[in-house]
């Protein structure tokens, strides 16, 4: 789950950094799964997020990282997106399936890695 800063959507194919506790490696989003909607409290299909929007995403790294589900260690399970252009954070996250309750019916449980 991700809290989309960027003043650009965020859409598949981005290339961003992950900021995971002392590492930062390259990613790719390769998939935007669902926006979270605030007002029914569900996760709805989308294909980007805003500004300010919630969302639930699939990372591609370039190499592996040391992960925890959030809700077990909040630090190993906690990362930032980052600009590779400009150094701005464009996102904070959290791995796993912390919002399992707003899970989209459609969607398989999660796996805890990024």
């Amino acid at each position: 789950m991700v809290a989309w800063l960027g003043d650009s959507p965020l859409r598949p194919g981005a290339r961003v950094l992950l900021k995971h506790t002392t590492r930062t490696v390259k990613a790719v989003v390769r998939d935007v799964v669902g926006r979270l909607d605030l007002d029914a409290a569900e996760l709805v299909p989308g294909e980007e997020l805003g500004l300010n929007d919630i969302g639930r995403v699939r990372l591609r790294l370039a190499s592996p990282v040391a992960a925890e589900e959030y809700v077990i260690a909040r630090r190993t399970g906690a990362f930032l997106l980052i600009d590779a252009q400009d150094g701005g954070t464009l996102a904070a996250g959290m791995v796993g399936d912390a919002l399992a309750a707003v899970r989209h019916p459609d969607e398989r449980p999660a796996q805890y890695s990024i």
